[in-house]
């Protein structure tokens, strides 16, 4: 877009599909899934393998991405291309062996994914030209987003990634080396030597025992003597390989980081239309401006081309006038030019250029082209690009962006906008209460029924006028909230005395009071009780003049035998402003800003049926592959669960007596045994509904049929044995969420 509105490309991308996490319960458009970070790279600074293999990179840094461009090319696991992948990657099972020995990291390399799902073309945008994918859906911290994709280039096809017809079934076949009509996994004697190199055969059918139906008494639809769970007629579920755009680990130094878009921001609306689409970009500081000014220190060296601009200009935004012709100087809007800077269908602004508040107004803001001023290292940074240049917002995530740049966050996006999505007008909230919605229109008050009508449920309001909504007459909606209000006891006290000397002299006094006394003694900022004490005095004098009548007699043509009257009238009063004692802390009123209660995020992970037994650790048996019985040898019988409040109490079971609620493993644990510093709150609870584990290292565990048992549920050398459980946490972006640690 160094040309926009043009777009100077002879890229074409002809097919592509989009995988990510299955989250649903859909079981079409499946396939396992195995997403490599450096599939179709050839710069080693986009390379992100923490030891490159020699030759490793088979084309130059700028050559155009393509499965060939390194040894990752999928297509030559069973076919002539170089590559250092092999049929285990094929595998979910045995992934990590796939890559011919070379050390990989999951979540940062590599990625896999069980039953990942194909996302249909309405589930995403695709910009065929500049290459690249928007979800109309957003995707969690822990979901993976991987894509395969075929482009054009002057008539020549690249292709990154696999498709799902491309060959690679979703069942492939078993490999049978020796040709015995037994798959390599559960043969015994995998290359037919006579010497098993497998595992071990008690009943010499050739069938290895972690494999052989007869041993592990599991199930054999197809009557082939091997266990179904270890492997079918049809064959293992088969990988495709793809190209990881977001792992289910966030990394800002991986290079999948950088092909993240962070030029799109969403209105949070659909379906835009053009018509009186107005926006504008600000910088506060602290009043809003359209355009930024020297900073202090930076004045001799501030461009003049960014002297009085208007961010829209700086940004590129305004290059054109309505009808999208490039315009010298621009029209003073915003180019609104679908699926460049805008996209309708999805409510999304699309700046055209990458880091737009980063990296692009950090050249803008150079001294000259050849200024030492390093992006990378912020020391060199001139006054303005200090101030102005944003670099936390793509160099990190947009929480610790928020958290600790907040003084560079100050540019804002401004506007107005015209939405046919939906039906009516969103008022911000659900379920809103009957008769608190107020629509005004140029400054009249609208009937509910006549010229609007309300859905409290949904929180939209109909307009019914229709020559109203022509009319384009702004419309303002008011409703009630509910959300923030105080219970507290209000009394008002008054009290008028009145004194009369005589007929004309009259001495009067006020006393009025307001005392508010909130429920519990912390005010909250804005809503502070107040005790506050109005007094007053007043006085009134009044008497006949006749001397002012005799006066007014005087004047030409008048003649008046009313009497004369003077009054005079004084009124003072004094506002003594206090609070309630309940409020006084040390003899000063005090207001919480806020008393961070709400800081601790609790994460409860005590529930039992949330937890499952974990798989075998390293040198425990987790080395082993899938199918081997010796997998579960060494776990031993771990049990895990709650003790019911109701043994606690007079309606516990009979024949539970306090002795059997005495023991260690039995007895209630307080807050205070464990936390003895923590304050309690006033009526919570004391004791603490723990999470109990018994561990048995002697006993044999669930499915562990270690024949040193014996047949018994004794196991020898209970040092050597182990219990676990895991559980998955459903709240993954613990930065965002402000979670630090876990408690126990």
């Amino acid at each position: 877009l160094e040309q926009y509105p043009f777009i100077n490309t002879q890229i074409q991308i002809t097919r592509a599909e989009v995988w990510v996490t299955n989250r649903t319960q859909n079981t079409e458009n499946v396939r396992n899934i195995v997403a490599l970070q450096d599939l179709g790279e050839s710069d080693p600074d986009k390379i992100g393998l923490l030891t490159v293999p020699p030759s490793f990179i088979n084309a130059g840094p700028t050559a155009f991405p393509d499965n060939s461009n390194n040894d990752f090319n999928p297509f030559g696991i069973n076919g002539p291309e170089e590559s250092i992948l092999n049929d285990a990657i094929r595998d979910v099972a045995s992934v990590e062996a796939g890559f011919g020995g070379l050390p990989v990291r999951e979540g940062i390399d590599y990625a896999k994914q069980e039953n990942a799902r194909k996302l249909q073309p309405n589930e995403y945008t695709l910009h065929p030209k500049l290459g690249y994918v928007s979800l109309s859906q957003r995707l969690s911290n822990d979901e993976v987003l991987a894509v395969a994709f075929q482009y054009t280039i002057n008539g020549r096809v690249y292709q990154v990634g696999e498709f799902s017809n491309d060959g690679v079934n979703s069942t492939g076949t078993n490999p049978d080396d020796d040709m015995d009509g037994i798959p390599n996994i559960a043969d015994v004697d995998i290359n037919g030597d006579g010497v098993d190199d497998n595992g071990t055969d008690s009943d010499g059918d050739g069938i290895n025992d972690s494999s052989d139906v007869d041993q592990t008494g599991g199930n054999d639809v197809n009557v082939d003597g091997i266990d179904d769970n270890i492997v079918f007629a049809e064959g293992s579920p088969q990988n495709l390989i793809l190209k990881l755009l977001k792992s289910n680990i966030i990394n800002v130094e991986t290079p999948t980081w950088d092909l993240m878009m962070k030029n799109i921001y969403s209105l949070g609306a659909f379906q835009l239309e053009r018509d009186d689409f107005r926006m504008n970009i600000l910088y506060t500081d602290p009043s809003p401006l359209n355009y930024i000014t020297p900073a202090p220190g930076g004045e001799g060296i501030f461009p003049e081309d960014l002297n009085q601009t208007t961010l829209l200009r700086v940004f590129d935004l305004d290059q054109l006038n309505y009808n999208n012709d490039p315009v010298q100087g621009g029209d003073g809007f915003f180019d609104f030019v679908p699926g460049l800077t805008v996209d309708q269908q999805n409510g999304t602004i699309i700046f055209t250029k990458v880091e737009p508040f980063g990296e692009y107004l950090f050249n803008e803001l150079k001294e000259s082209p050849g200024s030492p001023e390093n992006y990378d290292v912020e020391s060199t940074y001139n006054a303005n690009q200090s101030q102005y240049v944003f670099r936390e917002l793509y160099a990190s995530t947009k929480t610790f962006a928020e958290q600790n740049a907040s003084e560079k966050n100050k540019f804002q996006l401004k506007g107005r906008y015209k939405s046919s999505a939906g039906d009516g007008i969103p008022i911000g909230g659900f379920n809103i209460p009957q008769g608190s919605v107020t629509v005004s229109a140029g400054g009249r008050v609208l009937v509910e029924g006549v010229d609007y009508t309300v859905n409290y449920q949904l929180g939209r309001v109909q307009i019914l006028d229709q020559a109203l909504l022509n009319s384009n007459t702004p419309i303002e909606i008011t409703t009630e909230n509910n959300s923030v209000f105080g219970q507290q006891t209000r009394r008002f006290t008054g009290l008028n005395i009145e004194h009369q000397f005589n007929e004309n002299f009259l001495v009067g006094a006020t006393y009025l009071n307001l005392n508010e006394r909130p429920i519990t003694q912390k005010a909250n900022y804005s809503y502070e009780p107040i005790n506050n004490t109005i007094v007053g005095l007043n006085a009134n004098y009044s008497t006949q003049v006749p001397f002012l009548t005799r006066m007014a007699n005087h004047l030409p043509n008048i003649d008046t035998d009313v009497e004369s009257n003077v009054s005079l009238r004084g009124e003072f009063a004094y506002l003594f402003a206090g609070a309630p004692k309940v409020s006084n802390f040390g003899g000063t009123v005090t207001t919480y800003v806020d008393d961070f209660e709400g800081a601790q995020t609790a994460l409860d992970i005590k529930t039992p049926l949330s937890w499952f037994l974990s798989s075998t650790p390293v040198g425990f048996g987790g080395e082993l592959p899938n199918g081997d019985l010796a997998y579960n040898y060494n776990r031993a019988k771990l049990a895990w669960y709650t003790i019911d409040p109701v043994f606690y109490s007079r309606q516990r079971p009979d024949g539970i007596t306090d002795d059997d609620l005495s023991s260690f493993a039995t007895r209630r644990v307080f807050i205070d045994e464990i936390f003895p510093e923590v304050d309690i709150v006033q009526g919570q609870t004391q004791a603490l509904f723990s999470l109990d584990l018994a561990y048995f290292p002697s006993e044999r565990g669930p499915y562990n049929y270690n024949p040193v048992a014996g047949g018994s549920n004794t196991l020898p050398d209970p040092g050597s044995r182990f219990g676990g459980i895991s559980r998955q946490l459903t709240s993954t972006d613990f930065e965002r969420t402000n979670v630090e640690y876990i408690q126990f």
